[in-house]
């Protein structure tokens, strides 16, 4: 599950998501950035990863990490996890995301067709 969750844009223009982890396979409970973000529906709770299916809590309230950090992580973890947003920019704008995730599913499906 993802608590405390942003989706944000790699440096490879791919959308990930952010966030508190709990129970994953290999990592435990952890700040952590999905792999490429393939599918969300945010009404039904959950979001769909190149790799994962993961369940989505809470998201950080306002956008987050644009503003201040939620208030259930520590200020230690804040500073540890702060060095990773340099390679990651915000998406807080959900018809663009609809639209990148889309245009991925379109170029998937036409490669797959050997277009």
């Amino acid at each position: 599950m993802l608590r405390d969750w942003r989706i944000l844009l790699s440096r490879h223009r791919s959308p990930v998501i952010w966030g508190l982890v709990s129970g994953h396979l290999r990592f435990g409970d952890t700040m952590m950035a999905t792999s490429r973000l393939i599918a969300i529906d945010y009404k039904a709770g959950w979001a769909r990863s190149i790799s994962r299916w993961f369940r989505l809590a809470d998201a950080i309230p306002g956008g987050g990490m644009s503003g201040q950090p939620s208030a259930t992580l520590s200020e230690a973890k804040r500073r540890a996890c702060a060095s990773q947003f340099d390679i990651f920019v915000p998406l807080d704008d959900t018809t663009l995301l609809d639209c990148i995730l889309a245009d991925f599913i379109s170029q998937a499906r036409a490669g797959d067709r050997g277009l």
